[in-house]
């Protein structure tokens, strides 16, 4: 399948999946003066990446009870806590000009220290109306970004936006969203005529913008619909004030942009070039690859395969006769550590499988930002599921290698995913220190062991049975029972030197979608472009395969038949520059972290992501490898 094949495939894909209403993610109708409800989420900064409670600020409360609503598993280990928020007078359609929370609220020692700490940390306010999470336009760059400021610095003096003028945009139902509703009704057996219906609106945008305001102390002169006269009179509110009033208002402008266009300010649709500039490098990347590997790599194996099958060969060319064909006693070798190397294949292909099933999900639509914690709740349930596929291909390869046990099957459940819950553990305790209602709960964290112990890890042990069962693989070569002596070898073929250059074009390749993943998971951004990325990582797979393919043929060119550590760490280097840039990027980017905890969530989940890719990428090249060398050895004569 060519890559244009593959363009217009994922392109038909998405276009599948914004021809539908996908689930979660339906059209909420309103009527005029209706009761619109706004939800508060935590607060967020991306100097810390520890989320806080909204209600730990000296704020006003709303008049229904305080109760979390029920979140998925995504949300709650990404650390999503939605609330009812004070805004419940919000009617559709009814503008408000200044409207007064609450009384004064009290600001004791200690909260006015907070507030300095979260204005200077550039904490985010963080509401949802109608599943659209509040924007924020940026007044030099004009783009929209997610959350409202909590305050400002100026000089040494800290302000707290205590006022939030919400623009709230509403469209009124097209002939096409009447129709659909009207089949929707139909369904339900509740039908409603079409001036009902022409007199219902959906949200198409929520974006508020912040002041800093010091209202007057008379109660009589703060700021209502009836006297509020504009900002430009009040100065600005001090972090530092002995109390607080909150006020708000509101803007309602009539839209024409359709429902199903309401996420392309958040998601930056229209502005696609990098992305393509991506694909065409990692395109060129993958054609060179390919043009080297027919070229040179195929002649050489054609010219050898000739040689070493011919019928009649002189005693001369027997005593000169070397390269690859020399190690055929050796190459299928077990290699060192080798239950070690099947536990991280059998991960790594697992991870594999994840993110392709992700990819092809996201593809179609259903992992949307409108689905709040889907994309990771799936990723989990994919991995776990996928036990078994790495269950089966670590015991294929113990079976080859002659070394089936039990217990290298349970380190093939457990180092990789075991490596990874510790490290979640010790940030999640870190997080504690600073916010318990940033960390993950405890009954979650006893939720992923169980998924881990109780579903994953079966799964492990029932794919290896179905391995373990199934006839071993046919080598096309036996083996010595004593090792060859492996000569000298030149400089460019020294082991990390090929490690160090082979991860270099794979990563290449992706490099630029992973400059926007990284803005999507540190700078509180969405990444949504999954048909790009799904491109790309077919380019990488090829690129891994082929680059390790080429370096493994010089290897036992120059009589070294270890292989199988080489062509996994020569792909799998790509975790390691993927380390690298995480580390340019800490230093380069917008990111201002100065404290132990957040430094510490930065690089122990930057380094748990690299040894995660490395895990996958190396998986490939040694997977490739393997299939290379059954290949070449299978079609030559050997006596």
């Amino acid at each position: 399948m060519g890559l244009r094949t593959v363009a217009t495939l994922v392109a038909v894909m998405a276009t599948m999946a914004s021809a539908y209403y996908l689930p979660g993610t339906s059209p909420h109708n309103y009527r005029d003066n209706d009761n619109i409800e706004v939800q508060v989420n935590v607060m967020t900064s991306v100097n810390t990446h520890i989320p806080i409670l909204y209600y730990s600020l000296p704020t006003c409360y709303p008049k229904k009870k305080i109760r979390g609503d029920p979140e998925n598993l995504g949300e709650i280990l990404l650390g999503d806590r939605k609330m009812p928020s004070p805004y419940e007078d919000l009617m559709v359609g009814e503008d408000i000009g200044c409207q007064v929370l609450c009384n004064e609220v009290n600001v004791p020692d200690e909260q006015q220290k907070l507030l300095r700490k979260l204005i200077k940390d550039d904490y985010h306010l963080n509401f949802i109306m109608d599943n659209l999470p509040l924007a924020h336009v940026n007044p030099e760059s004009g783009t929209f970004s997610v959350g409202v400021p909590l305050g400002s610095i100026e000089g040494d003096a800290a302000y707290i936006y205590n006022h939030m003028h919400f623009t709230i945009k509403y469209a009124p139902l097209s002939a096409e969203d009447r129709q659909k509703q009207h089949a929707k009704d139909l369904k339900a057996g509740t039908v409603l005529e079409d001036d009902d219906l022409e007199g219902m609106h959906r949200i198409i945008s929520f974006v508020a913008k912040p002041y800093s305001i010091e209202h007057e102390a008379n109660p009589q002169s703060k700021c209502t619909t009836s006297n509020f006269t504009g900002l430009a009179q009040y100065k600005p509110l001090a972090a530092d004030t002995k109390t607080i009033v909150w006020s708000f208002g509101v803007t309602w402008e009539e839209s024409d942009e359709q429902w199903q266009t309401r996420w392309d300010v958040y998601l930056n649709v229209e502005d696609h070039e990098i992305h393509w500039f991506s694909i065409m490098n990692s395109t060129l990347i993958v054609l060179f690859l390919s043009s080297m590997v027919a070229v040179i790599l195929m002649r050489a194996l054609r010219r050898d395969f000739t040689k070493y099958n011919r019928v009649e060969i002189d005693a001369e060319d027997l005593h000169e006769e070397t390269g690859w064909k020399l190690v055929h006693k050796d190459v299928f070798r077990p290699p060192p550590h080798a239950w070690l190397l099947a536990a991280l294949a059998g991960t790594g292909s697992q991870l594999l499988g994840m993110t392709l099933a992700v990819l092809v999900i996201a593809c179609l639509g259903f992992l949307a930002p409108a689905n709040r914690g889907a994309l990771f709740t799936f990723l989990l349930v994919c991995f776990v599921f996928l036990g078994m596929y790495a269950g089966y291909v670590s015991a294929r390869l113990l079976k080859v290698w002659n070394q089936p046990s039990w217990k290298h099957i349970f380190a093939t459940g457990t180092i990789v995913p075991g490596i990874g819950f510790f490290t979640f553990f010790i940030i999640n305790m870190a997080i504690r220190t600073q916010s318990r209602a940033g960390a993950a709960p405890f009954l979650t964290m006893i939720a992923v062991l169980a998924m881990w112990f109780c579903i994953s890890l079966p799964l492990v042990f029932v794919g290896a049975v179905v391995g373990f069962k199934r006839e071993s693989m046919k080598l096309p070569v036996a083996t010595n029972q004593i090792p060859r002596c492996i000569p000298p070898t030149a400089w460019h073929m020294n082991t990390w030197l090929t490690i160090a250059i082979g991860g270099i074009l794979p990563f290449g390749a992706v490099f630029i979608e992973v400059f926007f993943i990284f803005g999507a998971v540190w700078l509180n951004r969405y990444y949504y472009v999954f048909g790009f990325l799904m491109l790309v990582m077919i380019i990488m797979t090829i690129t891994c395969a082929e680059i390790t393919i080429v370096i493994c043929y010089f290897q036992l060119c120059a009589e070294d038949y270890r292989w199988a550590w080489r062509s996994f760490f020569t792909s799998g280097s790509c975790g390691v520059y993927l380390f690298l840039y995480a580390v340019y990027y800490f230093f380069t980017s917008s990111l201002r972290m100065t404290s132990f905890v957040p430094i510490l969530i930065y690089f122990g989940y930057m380094a748990l992501l690299s040894f995660i890719f490395c895990v996958m990428t190396g998986t490939i090249g040694f997977l490739a490898c393997f299939w290379f060398t059954r290949y070449i050895y299978g079609a030559i004569k050997v006596d």
